[in-house]
């Protein structure tokens, strides 16, 4: 199921890169955190945990 993932993170970082290439979202650029959960969702659930602690923003995922 890599490929799935693969292609989630590529169409991530391209838009990404083409918000922050146009002024990013009110004047603030992007930046993109990425993890693999290697399809364990007790890895998921850590990866889940750590974003959150980071006080990250939005989580997209997970791809499967």
């Amino acid at each position: 199921m890599a490929d799935l993932g693969i292609a989630g993170r590529d169409g991530a970082i391209l838009a990404m890169e083409q918000i922050n290439a146009t002024g990013g979202i009110n004047g603030r650029s992007l930046s993109l955190i990425i993890r693999d959960d290697q399809q364990n969702s007790n890895i998921a659930a850590k990866v889940v945990n750590d974003l959150v602690h980071q006080k990250v923003v939005a989580i997209v995922g997970h791809m499967t």
